[in-house]
């Protein structure tokens, strides 16, 4: 499966989206174990970050010089699985304008739009979806809620995004209904600290979920009866970072898999 992830706004989750719960989704379905992600953007390139992980090959291309059609093109007929991760503002619209003027949008198989709470982001969203819809009849749309907060209502965390569909303010509809019903597809990507202690591992939460528990409690047990107070401290953080992943893995990941599965691919 091949994979496009973007918003022109950035910001609102497209790396967390991509390596966080698409890499995993892909491994799952039998990827190879070195999934090619590639960063399309001068600015930001934190994919680099997870250096640790087993999952993702990271790259990162520059617009700069770089022929885009072919590079596109070399990279749809080279990889069976591959994600690519747009970088937000200008990157976005001419990645979309080589996409379209290659015609390799028919290459891919989803396009996921993440966004965030706030008002320009669902503006952004749609006018993404929209780009794309218009290049595109085919490819799968998948819209990638990021940061939700679980002590809030979605309704109420992503107003703009839903609108007032309970009539408790002002009745206005959400933004959400600018997009077809066939392509209200949403997955949820809870907000948690586990993502940034991730990055300082340089490891997704997929791959620090299945680590040990037992091994970890035995590396503890004889740090405290050998009284090593800092590498006990160090090891018992560790161990609530491994338990706060393995919740997630199943909290989270594991419900955005489903999503994932269940979604039309047309290609």
């Amino acid at each position: 499966m091949r994979i496009l992830v973007g918003n022109t706004k950035g910001g609102v989750g497209k790396s967390t989206t991509s390596v966080q719960i698409l890499a995993p989704f892909l491994f799952e379905l039998g990827s190879s174990v070195s999934l090619p992600l590639v960063e399309f953007d001068d600015e930001n390139k934190d994919a680099e970050t997870f250096s640790h992980s087993t999952l993702i090959d990271a790259s990162q291309i520059s617009l700069v010089g770089t022929d885009l059609i072919g590079t596109l093109s070399n990279l749809v007929l080279s990889n069976e699985h591959l994600i690519v991760d747009i970088g937000g503002n200008k990157t976005t619209s001419v990645l979309l304008w080589a996409l379209e003027n290659s015609g390799m949008m028919e290459g891919f198989d989803l396009f996921v739009i993440p966004l965030m709470d706030g008002e320009q982001d669902a503006v952004n969203a749609i006018r993404v979806y929209k780009k794309v819809r218009a290049i595109s009849s085919s490819i799968a749309i998948l819209f990638a809620l990021s940061k939700v907060d679980k002590n809030m209502s979605l309704e109420m965390q992503f107003f703009d995004w839903f609108g007032d569909v309970r009539d408790r303010i002002n009745g206005v509809p959400g933004l959400i209904e600018e997009v077809a019903l066939a392509d209200r597809n949403m997955m949820f990507i809870h907000s948690s600290d586990v993502i940034k202690y991730s990055r300082i591992f340089g490891n997704t939460v997929y791959e620090i979920a299945a680590k040990s528990t037992e091994d970890m409690k035995v590396q503890l047990s004889q740090a405290i009866k050998n009284k090593e107070e800092t590498v006990a401290r160090k090891l018992s953080y560790k161990m609530d970072i491994l338990h706060k992943s393995i919740r997630y893995k199943k909290e989270t990941l594991e419900p955005c898999f489903k999503v994932l599965e269940g979604i039309h691919y047309d290609h």
